[in-house]
């Protein structure tokens, strides 16, 4: 088996590097998503209860 020239394993090595950055972009990307998701559907909840009290109260007072 022979080596294998520098210039390759310098190429590879800078490519690994560069696919290890860009992993840990899109698992940073992937946490800030996963909060903002988090965060609107706290919001829905919010609102549809706001809603419903609203509604709800609405009715009560056509009676």
């Amino acid at each position: 088996m022979s080596a294998m020239p520098a210039g390759v394993v310098r190429e590879h090595a800078a490519l690994a590097r560069h696919l290890g950055a860009l992993q840990d972009r899109v698992s940073r990307l992937l946490r800030e998503k996963e909060a903002e998701v988090q965060a609107l559907s706290c919001e829905v909840i919010r609102l549809r209860a706001q809603l419903l009290l609203s509604r709800t109260s609405a009715l009560w007072r056509m009676n």
